[in-house]
């Protein structure tokens, strides 16, 4: 399970804002982000995701897997095979003990590495009686509520901005997977070489207009507020200034706690915090 932590618990009177992306989201100034809004924040970014595997590790989209019998009752050998990259193991699964809870062609269990094989995983049955079937099957995750009523903040699609349709499906996935109303969609940062001119960058304002025009008055327009405010004096602001960057795309510390001030700003603007 993608488990809240216990300041966090079901029952809290303090809000709680969650943050699904990638390394972007993983790098986040989290602590900023709740000293101006007072919100618990829950950070499930994960380096090198698509916006396919962010979809799939938030139990948006299907997650297929071929299941083979394990050595040991009630364990199970399996191979994730779509989304492909798909890792429910790391540092955004929420878990400090490189476990994930969920459901196996409808038998509910848990997920861990192997040891013996690089990127195949063992799914181990809560009842050694109920056993999934060798093959094709699901895998859903057990993601915990927490993740999914908080202040929704989804920021995806730096890794796949070429392929724009799957990025705006996926993000309607994820808002879906939602049960509240109450989210913010980030748009997508032009880095070092993203200029609009080039493939690239023509690339990224194409989905972050598509971006805007599908959620509209959800949209948080983090690419333009950067450029924007942080272009230096007789810089063309046609990408992310490098004065916040500390490589071509990831933000340095000052980046992030301005992402963090506009995120925060959002949310009192919308009255959530």
């Amino acid at each position: 399970m993608i488990a809240a932590s216990a300041e966090n618990a079901p029952g809290s009177r303090r809000p709680t804002i969650v943050r699904w992306g990638d390394s972007l989201t993983q790098q986040g100034d989290d602590a900023r982000l709740s000293a101006l809004t007072r919100a618990a924040v829950l950070n499930a970014g994960v380096g090198g995701e698509t916006s396919t595997t962010v979809a799939a590790r938030m139990g948006a989209i299907p997650v297929t897997a071929h299941v083979s019998a394990g050595s040991r009752p009630g364990e199970h050998l399996l191979s994730f095979i779509s989304p492909a990259d798909f890792r429910p193991l790391l540092q955004g699964s929420g878990t400090a003990n490189s476990l994930l809870a969920g459901w196996l062609d409808g038998v509910p269990g848990v997920v861990f590495p192997r040891e013996d094989v690089a990127g195949d995983h063992v799914f181990v049955a809560d009842d050694e009686s109920r056993t999934p079937r060798a093959g094709r099957a699901a895998f859903i995750p057990d993601v915990h509520d927490a993740y999914l009523s908080g202040i929704g903040v989804l920021w995806v699609g730096r890794n796949n901005f070429s392929d724009m349709r799957t990025v705006i499906e996926d993000l309607g996935a994820m808002v879906a997977r939602l049960t509240t109303d109450r989210f913010l969609v980030l748009t997508v940062l032009h880095g070092e070489g993203d200029h609009p001119l080039s493939t690239t960058g023509r690339a990224i304002t194409t989905l972050n207009a598509a971006i805007s025009a599908t959620w509209t008055d959800h949209v948080l327009d983090v690419d333009e507020e950067l450029r924007r405010v942080y272009a230096v004096q007789e810089e063309e602001a046609w990408v992310v200034p490098a004065r916040i960057r500390k490589d071509a795309v990831h933000l340095t510390a000052e980046g992030q706690s301005a992402v963090s001030e506009l995120i925060a700003a959002a949310c009192r603007q919308r009255g959530w915090v």
